[in-house]
């Protein structure tokens, strides 16, 4: 009996060690930094960009907190935009106010990533080859659940977060002794008498499937690529523009700008490069990005190229808003309780990490509503 007693505790003893000591880990990973020397590859006279893990903007967002918020999908629209899927242009919205068109420049191929194909269907469905920011804000079907989805699937198919739809190798395991000790108990207790074994194993089974449940959600490997991004964001934040080749400036410049968009950057980085000369390759104006044709550096895109990040932004918020409401009003029980102001919630920005914090996610009760003060999404009888 003593043994058996021994035996269980020990199994309740590793298990508490082993999630506690996965949890310190993973927040230590937030706040270490791996040596990132820069984003670009020389093989020779070629110049490639690269990313730690190949990891995407997107990806970053969605690794660092566990959420698909609206700056990981704006980051995302601009990076499709710098690798030219995408055209983004400044153009004369309503009422002499400005707006943002986004058109379709080449058409998806293999090298994207299945909620990359998404996000431009979703943007621009078949058949329609621009639109702009007032549109999409009008636009009754535009729906990016499938992209949040598809971005959060990748994330642990690529191995940095756990996949909590699907049930762990370790899961089937536990599940398995349980099973056996389940039978184990009356077996043993009419032969040898030790009952107690049997219930050891039932114990280690109900461990085997309920720690994984206590996990942090990064894996070691996606810790490691915390660390590594945080480098990247160091790197970001620290590079001088004239340590960079002349020529290459530009391709660092369009490039990076995504990944400083959704590690809180984009106004720094910007600066950082305020002086560079779009044109001086012969281009007229940035590659990605129309309206600044003619600029001999960016100090105008400086005051342009965030308000679209504000409006992109809002856009999928405001999406993600309302389909968290129709979803949970469908629910038995439930009722809006803030309908006459959520369409015309506009949503506070919460750019990117910042440098040492945590990103925090744009949720539903964080937009500012001009009647009511909302704290939740529903109100459930």
């Amino acid at each position: 009996m003593l043994v058996g007693l021994g035996i269980v505790g020990l199994i309740a003893i590793v298990a508490a060690l082993a999630v506690a000591g996965a949890r310190r880990r993973d927040r230590a990973a937030l706040n270490s930094e791996a040596p990132f020397s820069g984003t670009l590859i020389r093989t020779g006279t070629a110049v490639e960009f690269a990313s730690p893990d190949g990891i995407l903007p997107g990806h970053a967002g969605v690794v660092f907190d566990e959420t698909v918020d609206p700056v990981d999908l704006a980051s995302t629209v601009v990076d499709l935009a710098v690798r030219q899927y995408l055209w983004l242009s400044e153009v004369d919205g309503p009422d002499d106010t400005a707006d943002w068109q986004v058109s379709r420049r080449n058409d998806p191929d293999s090298a994207l990533h299945e909620f990359e194909s998404r996000l431009i269907a979703a943007v621009l469905p078949e058949g329609t080859d621009s639109t702009t920011m007032s549109e999409l804000h009008r636009r009754p079907d535009l729906n990016l659940e499938p992209v949040r989805a598809a971005l959060r699937h990748d994330a642990s198919v690529q191995g940095w977060l756990r996949n909590s739809h699907t049930q762990s190798p370790l899961w089937w395991a536990g599940v398995a002794l349980a099973a056996v000790g389940v039978i184990a108990i009356p077996v043993l207790a009419l032969t040898i008498g030790h009952a107690v074994l049997g219930a050891a194993l039932v114990l280690l089974g109900v461990v085997a499937v309920v720690a994984p449940q206590f996990l942090p959600p990064r894996t070691a490997k996606g810790q490691q690529l915390v660390s590594d991004v945080r480098g990247m964001l160091h790197y970001l934040h620290t590079v001088d523009e004239h340590s960079i080749p002349e020529e290459d400036r530009e391709t660092v410049f369009s490039r990076s700008l995504p990944y400083a968009v959704v590690l809180g950057e984009t106004d720094h980085w910007i600066d950082t490069f305020g002086d560079l000369d779009p044109e001086s390759n012969g281009a007229s104006g940035i590659y990605w990005f129309g309206g600044f044709e003619g600029n001999r550096n960016l100090r105008r895109f400086r005051t342009h190229f965030p308000p679209m990040l504000n409006s992109l932004e809002g856009v999928f918020a405001e999406t993600h808003h309302q389909a968290t409401l129709a979803k949970q009003a469908s629910s038995p029980g439930c009722r809006p309780c803030f309908a006459a102001c959520s369409g015309g919630a506009v949503p506070q920005r919460g750019h990117g990490i910042g440098a040492g914090t945590r990103r925090r996610p744009l949720h539903a009760e964080r937009y500012a509503c001009p009647d009511v003060r909302i704290r939740g999404n529903l109100s459930c009888a």
